[in-house]
């Protein structure tokens, strides 16, 4: 190893006290980036929902106890809506477009949205400059039929976006999809059924969009017509129902602002639903006038950080024969983010969300890493607070077996039919998944070896196994779904997704497959120069041969969380493969030097928030480098306090 074992546990030393300056008392929150297409469409549901703040209430009316009364007066609101559109106004790329984060890309879904707000705010003369080039980016991107095809698999999220384009009068509401509202008005347990599991937690859109199509674009069938006006009534129980305390829909502050623009467009101003979530949306804005996509995602973020700090988050000496007062606090606290009731009608209870605020809905990816976490607490720790970790999380075990798909695959939210975005089998969640279940089937062979769940575990992974065989590209790499780059010409992160399946297939010990083998040769034949990987520029492995070195230049910027990821992936292949130990040692280096800089470095846009939406973290670069660094420590026997407990 050419990297210096001083520099390496420097390195280490200086980034995990960063990552533990980050926690919030038990927990980590982490800093989601705000969102041009979030910030549209938060001030577009105020706008409507704000109309008749001026009115003055005749005795007796509805608005008499209105919701606005002392809340906000005209000349606050006003001054709110200027500052979020100046914002938005700073956020415009040179192609005329917005991006779903504030140092995004431009996006199409994001620039119809700004457009939409800056109509509806009645300003939109004096944007027309601005304006004017967003017409050119969104006739360039195919307009309406562009943004149908990118969300090909998402139909109430383009649906929710033409409703808010059509309120503000530059789309036409026959343009916008009707959805089926009509379906909420089902018993709950219809939802339980596999084709309608997509449906459930798409339920505050379905019922918010679809009624607002009713209401404006009524159906000129004379069946259909009296079926939704029945069907009006019950599906907004429905909806009130899935409100959560705090007013926010799926925990998302995106969904909430399209829920609350869709009832107020209906004239819906005063209705309680309206009333708690603009409560909520006004809570949400940033000290700039901005909104991100949700309010945290403290979950993941406390997840990563434990495992890449091993539960250490003491004083070193403290670790060795039992966990000190800070682990068993954030255990307290993850272990409290398990959901115990179902919140969406898809079956969340015994999952794990992204946040732990009321609303999040469990998804299979977190309730995998929650997992992989108490697994790690397991094996640290085999003695203490045994029974109330192993049942909580043998009912998270249960929970993502019941999830894994027919192709053997794992979707982010449910178990569909594959029609929807989070229902689709991705390489990325069925990775995680397969990590949690082998985790937890080595701690019951320990344990309980007789335990019935260690046969289905097996026969599960078997099935993860060939679907991730079945998704393997012919170069060697895969795609996942939740995970891409704004550089990737399909906006995929292959980097990131065979570093993952790589990763499983180590924990697993797959050592010599042919699978395997392809997977390693092409993540190192894709290491930039720097030592670094990134997606911006992914050359096939012939295109490494060739003599003409500027191909491989171009946009080859390497990130640390692509780099962390793939060193980390790679490590368990050095030893056995002289060219990988060189790759490894190489991104050492690189990433070495970035991990002293960490707190300037600009985070990298690796991540997609449901439904595709690009959003930033910059808790995740730290996270993931601590997590490696750790692991090449480990793996070089560099012993120090902050690291001989650390497990790969």
């Amino acid at each position: 190893m050419h990297v210096e074992r001083e520099q390496l546990a420097a390195a280490h030393s200086t980034a995990r006290q960063k990552l533990l300056a980050e926690r919030k008392h038990d927990h980590w929150t982490g800093e989601l980036s705000s969102s041009p297409l979030c910030t549209a469409a938060a001030i577009s549901a105020l706008v409507l929902a704000e109309r008749h703040v001026d009115d003055t209430p005749e005795e007796g009316s509805a608005l008499e106890h209105s919701w606005h009364s002392g809340m906000l007066v005209r000349s606050e609101l006003s001054e709110l809506f200027s500052q979020s559109l100046r914002w938005l106004a700073e956020q415009q790329n040179e192609d005329g477009g917005w991006g779903d984060a504030d140092c995004g890309h431009s996006t199409l879904a994001a620039t119809l949205m700004v457009k939409a707000a800056f109509h509806l705010t009645g300003v939109p003369a004096k944007y027309a400059n601005l304006l004017h080039s967003a017409e050119s980016y969104i006739e360039a991107q195919g307009d309406i039929a562009g943004l149908k095809k990118h969300f090909s698999d998402d139909k109430p999220f383009v649906a929710a976006i033409l409703a808010i384009c059509a309120m503000a009068d530059i789309v036409p509401w026959r343009k916008v999809p009707s959805l089926p509202f009509e379906l909420a008005c089902l018993p709950e347990s219809f939802f339980r059924m596999q084709r309608l599991a997509g449906f459930g937690s798409m339920l505050p859109l379905v019922v918010a969009v679809g009624q607002a199509k009713n209401h404006h674009s009524p159906s000129r069938n004379p069946l259909a017509k009296g079926l939704r006006h029945q069907a009006e009534g019950p599906s907004h129980v429905a909806l009130a129902r899935v409100q959560a305390a705090d007013g926010s829909f799926s925990g998302s502050t995106l969904y909430t602002s399209f829920v609350i623009a869709c009832l107020a467009s209906q004239g819906q101003s005063e209705d309680p639903q309206v009333r708690k979530g603009t409560n909520y949306l006004l809570s949400k804005v940033r000290s700039d006038g901005s909104w991100s996509v949700c309010p945290d995602k403290d979950v993941s973020n406390t997840v990563l950080a434990l495992q890449a700090l091993g539960w250490n988050l003491g004083e070193p000496s403290s670790q060795a024969g039992e966990p000190s007062p800070e682990a068993e606090a954030a255990l307290r606290w993850l272990m409290s983010a398990q959901m115990s009731e179902d919140t969406s009608r898809s079956g969340d209870a015994a999952g794990w969300p992204s946040s732990h605020c009321p609303g999040a809905v469990g998804n299979s990816f977190d309730t995998a890493g929650a997992l992989i976490a108490l697994a790690e607490w397991r094996r640290r720790w085999p003695r203490c607070r045994t029974a109330e970790i192993t049942g909580a999380a043998l009912d998270g075990v249960r929970w993502l077996i019941e999830r894994q798909n027919r192709d053997g695959g794992w979707a982010l939210s449910f178990r569909g039919s594959g029609k929807m975005a989070q229902e689709i089998s991705s390489t990325d969640v069925t990775c995680q998944a397969m990590l949690a279940l082998n985790a937890w089937k080595k701690v019951l062979r320990k344990s309980a070896s007789s335990h019935p769940l260690i046969q289905s575990i097996e026969r599960d992974l078997l099935k993860g196994l060939a679907f991730l065989d079945s998704q393997q590209r012919p170069e060697g790499s895969w795609w996942p779904l939740w995970s891409g780059s704004e550089f990737h010409p399909q906006g995929a992160n292959p980097v990131i997704g065979t570093a993952q399946v790589l990763r499983v297939f180590s924990e697993m010990q797959v050592w010599q497959t042919t699978m395997a083998q392809r997977a390693v040769r092409w993540l190192v034949d894709v290491q930039f120069p720097s030592g670094s990987w990134g997606s911006g520029h992914v050359p096939s492995p012939k295109s490494v041969t060739r003599k003409k070195p500027v191909e491989r230049e171009v946009h080859s910027v390497g990130s640390v969380e692509e780099t962390a990821i793939a060193i980390k992936s790679l490590l368990p292949f050095a030893a056995r493969i002289p060219a990988v130990q060189t790759s490894v040692n190489d991104g050492l280096s690189w990433l070495i030097e970035a991990a002293s800089t960490l707190s300037q470095l600009d985070p990298t846009l690796v991540a997609l928030y449901p439904p595709k939406v690009w959003y930033h973290d910059r808790q995740l670069a730290c996270s993931l480098a601590v997590n490696t660094l750790a692991a090449a420590c480990r793996a070089n026997e560099v012993k120090t306090a902050d690291v001989d407990t650390v497990h790969v």
